[in-house]
């Protein structure tokens, strides 16, 4: 799965410093990690994108609604300037992880394997919801048409683990996605 971090938005509209909100979110080692980072703001978003991304995952295979973040172990199996290769631990169950860094935002999918989805990027104009929604629309059927020569209509539905799908006359993908600021990013997974 995927999930991505506007470094903008979120030092705009979230304050990770506040009391509490790390005893909350993360664990005491991925705390005492966060502190003691060059930018620990960059940590605490890269974290919570590790999270995000392994919790829709981890929904779409058990379907259950369970968002306890600090029940979720984010681990760092190798950092460069760009990004990182991580794993999360839930539940016994060790997920891998990919996340990719811009001046901009933080980008990651989730995986089980060591195989990841290549993730297609989306820039909105303006941060309401209403342009976010309509842009990352437009986007996946563009994408989708292009992809698959299949200029049908692609008809959205959510699968009951709500991840977005869509499905043409010959085809049905789910298309994860994510959006955040000014930023928004999508991957295609074939059934």
């Amino acid at each position: 799965m995927i999930d991505l971090v506007d470094w903008a938005q979120a030092k705009a509209e979230s304050n990770w410093r506040r009391r509490g909100f790390l005893a909350k979110v993360f664990s005491s080692q991925e705390q005492q990690f966060i502190l003691d980072s060059f930018d620990p703001d960059a940590r605490v978003w890269t974290f919570w994108s590790m999270k995000e991304s392994v919790y829709k995952l981890s929904l779409t295979q058990n379907q259950i609604r369970r968002y306890a973040p600090s029940a979720l172990e984010c681990q760092i199996i190798s950092c460069h300037s760009k990004g990182l290769l991580g794993k999360v631990i839930s539940g016994g169950k060790t997920y891998l992880t990919q996340s990719v860094f811009t001046t901009e935002y933080v980008l990651t999918t989730a995986s089980l394997t060591e195989a990841f989805e290549k993730p297609l990027l989306v820039s909105f104009e303006n941060t309401s919801y209403l342009c976010q929604h309509q842009t990352m629309d437009n986007s996946i059927r563009a994408h989708l048409t292009q992809r698959f020569r299949l200029p049908e209509p692609w008809i959205q539905s959510k699968t009951s683990a709500g991840i977005t799908s869509f499905s043409s006359l010959h085809k049905r993908v789910l298309v994860p996605s994510t959006h955040h600021g000014h930023f928004g990013a999508f991957i295609i997974l074939e059934s």
